[in-house]
């Protein structure tokens, strides 16, 4: 069986550093929200992320910290399989697949971080979330 929680495992094709502060972002950010400590910013989006067109991006900081990251991809249903490829191969590691109540998640994880693709059920959502394991909504 193969481990999921590799510490080789990288996810430095994602275009945000987890625990990296605020002030150290070179791009433009909008506060939108804070709720339970956490401040939620949306930033400007990179144009792709290994080859798909990105809709959004929404960055969670605690403390002025980031701790989680959604990518939004602009992908059809069709698309899910071959992003999940593509991940697998950069990664280079078989993601594990979980059902949420909205839909799936295929997930990877090392020592401190968790990378999901995650699949809405309507077919119409699909981003990356990206997260410091100890505060992600997702586990392994």
């Amino acid at each position: 069986m193969t481990s999921f929680k590799l510490h080789t495992m990288k996810f430095n094709f994602i275009p945000y550093r987890l625990n990296a502060d605020k002030a150290e972002l070179k791009f433009e950010i909008k506060y939108l929200a804070t709720d339970n400590g956490i401040d939620l910013y949306k930033a400007k989006p990179k144009t792709t992320i290994l080859g798909f067109l990105v809709t959004g991006v929404n960055l969670y900081f605690f403390e002025g910290s980031l701790i989680t990251v959604y990518i939004h991809l602009v992908a059809k249903a069709e698309d899910f399989s071959q992003v999940r490829q593509i991940l697998e191969s950069r990664i280079k590691e078989k993601g594990k697949t979980f059902k949420i109540d909205s839909g799936e998640v295929i997930g990877w994880e090392n020592e401190s971080e968790f990378l999901g693709l995650v699949y809405g059920k309507s077919g119409n959502r699909l981003y990356l979330y990206y997260s410091i394991r100890e505060y992600s909504i997702y586990s392994l």
